[in-house]
């Protein structure tokens, strides 16, 4: 299975830890663009409930993975304002 196939399968399904999975095997990038081009197709197009749960589920995954940037940033480069090594 293609890997876009796999990212359209689990947007569908809509399960909070394979979008997560997705999001960090593809990118939240490439994951926005699969949910970008279900959505032109009128067969594949998620529901307008469904669609808004998926996008606040990203929304909520793109905040922790820049939090998760943020924090590793301060790990790496305390002389910044992060931590002390």
């Amino acid at each position: 299975m293609s890997d876009e196939a796999l990212v359209r399968n689990a947007l569908r399904r809509g399960a909070f830890y394979l979008l997560v999975e997705a999001a960090l095997h593809h990118g939240l990038q490439f994951v926005e663009r699969q949910l970008a081009i279900m959505q032109t197709d009128e067969d594949a197009a998620l529901s307008s409930r469904a669609l808004a749960e998926v996008r606040r589920k990203l929304a909520n995954i793109a905040r922790r993975i820049a939090a998760a940037e943020q924090a590793a940033q301060k790990v790496l480069h305390p002389e910044t304002g992060g931590p002390s090594a």
